[in-house]
């Protein structure tokens, strides 16, 4: 199986065990919904089946726990077999660590059966991860809190804003989606990536004061502005912070739904090697076994129950050797899965190719005497969405004394207006046609 996405949550409880054991049981609740709407033969029960009736889908589930003193670790684990001998295993556990509640989830897939082939995937954030998320606003990954969709608004707030993005211990990525003149160049891009990366990013919409903010702090060059849209990512560097400016946007005929998948699949798979499984989960486990174990030699007091216990310890060490032989199987899909990247590009369609941010070493634009063609491909309330390609071969330019819309298009796409003489062409259809000396 390979991991697609891994989700950890953290509420700081220090000094109350009761309100730690209600949210936990509140937790489990929402697994409990979850396996219930799966409609899973027995949601209480510790392990069961489930068959969808609107998909067909069907597959299985299994609990396990451990607990020590205080401390408690619980787990739900639910594997489906999709079409085309898919499966999709989610894991969600719950944590009393003693001082905190922390929920850790992974999705993973894969085969249900060896094959040397491209698994399409296309995760999303799983319903118990919202749902708990929409418990409270006190959930954090690390020293960051996670929120839903922000925005900041005004020159002040921006600059607030951009000492968050350069904190040293920040340990979600930032997408940041800068308006213009208070529109998107993307429409409903933030309120799709905010549903899809929850716990994962954190999308905030910036205004045209707070994006003034922004390089204030940051420098032009590290900002976000007029529709752009940049990721910025833990441990500022300015140096690898991906910026897809509406140049390239446009070029790349995004659409929100598009890009929207691209960021989601690139970040959900990032998170899957990078955030941390709690570390008191086997702590937690291991006391456990120890606390049992000691338990049963206290009790052990004739050959016949030592007999017993021998039984018993043989049956544990089978369940570990098969646990074990699994946990190999999933390395050598894993190895699989490496092997085969090339092969899963190369199953893309054009229509799945990446939309690139800008490279470091971008072209810095026209430079004067230039001359350069751009056409409108769309507009917005205030502005015309322009790309630029070749010459159209008319020779009908006309002035553009009055084309202001045009003008705000070609200054956003360029990123200046410093041109020498600009033009419209009489004879192009379907948009309209646009040269520019510079």
């Amino acid at each position: 199986m390979e991991k697609l996405a891994a989700y950890r949550l953290e509420h700081d409880v220090s000094d109350d065990a009761a309100a730690r054991a209600v949210e936990i049981e509140a937790v489990v609740g929402l697994l409990r919904k979850w396996l219930k709407q799966k409609r899973a033969d027995d949601p209480e029960a510790s392990q069961g089946e489930f068959k969808s009736e609107r998909s067909g889908d069907s597959g299985y589930f299994g609990w396990q726990r451990a607990g020590h003193g205080e401390r408690s670790w619980q787990m739900l684990r639910l594997v489906e077999d999709l079409s085309r001998g898919r499966r999709f295993e989610t894991s969600v556990s719950v944590t009393d660590t003693g001082r905190s509640v922390i929920v850790y989830a992974t999705l993973a897939s894969g085969l249900s059966s060896s094959a040397v082939t491209p698994v399409p995937t296309d995760a999303k954030c799983p319903r118990p991860v919202r749902w708990i998320l929409d418990m409270h606003g006190a959930w954090y990954h690390g020293a960051t809190k996670i929120r839903g969709m922000n925005r900041v608004e005004g020159r002040e707030a921006g600059r607030h804003f951009a000492e968050e993005i350069r904190f040293a211990n920040r340990t979600l990525p930032l997408i940041v989606i800068s308006e213009d003149e208070g529109e998107l160049s993307l429409p409903k891009l933030d309120r799709e990536l905010g549903r899809a990366l929850m716990g994962l990013a954190n999308v905030t919409v910036v205004d045209d004061g707070a994006s003034w903010g922004l390089t204030d702090v940051l420098g032009k060059e590290n900002s976000c502005y007029w529709g752009a849209v940049r990721v910025y990512w833990p441990r500022y560097d300015v140096n690898r912070h991906p910026f897809w400016p509406v140049r390239r946007l446009l070029d790349s005929a995004a659409t929100a739904d598009r890009f929207e998948a691209q960021l989601r699949n690139q970040i959900m798979r990032i998170s899957g090697r990078s955030a941390v499984r709690p570390p008191e989960i086997d702590d937690i486990r291991r006391e456990a076994d120890r606390a049992r174990m000691q338990n049963l030699q206290a009790q052990l007091k004739s050959s016949a129950e030592w007999e017993d216990f021998a039984e018993t310890y043989s049956r544990e060490n089978e369940e570990l050797r098969r646990e074990k032989e699994d946990l190999e199987e999933e390395n050598a899909r894993l190895c699989d899965a490496l092997q085969n990247a090339e092969a899963r590009l190369g199953a893309e369609s054009p229509g799945d190719q990446a939309i690139e941010p800008e490279p470091p070493d971008a072209d810095s634009g026209p430079k004067p005497g230039d001359i350069r063609y751009y056409k409108k491909v769309g507009y917005t309330r205030k502005l015309d969405k322009m790309v630029e390609t070749s010459a159209c071969g008319h020779s009908a330019w006309q002035a553009a004394n009055k084309a202001d819309k045009a003008k705000k298009g070609i200054e956003r796409y360029v990123g200046r207006r410093n041109w020498a003489m600009i033009r419209h062409c009489g004879s192009c259809t379907g948009g309209g046609m646009w040269k520019v000396r510079w």
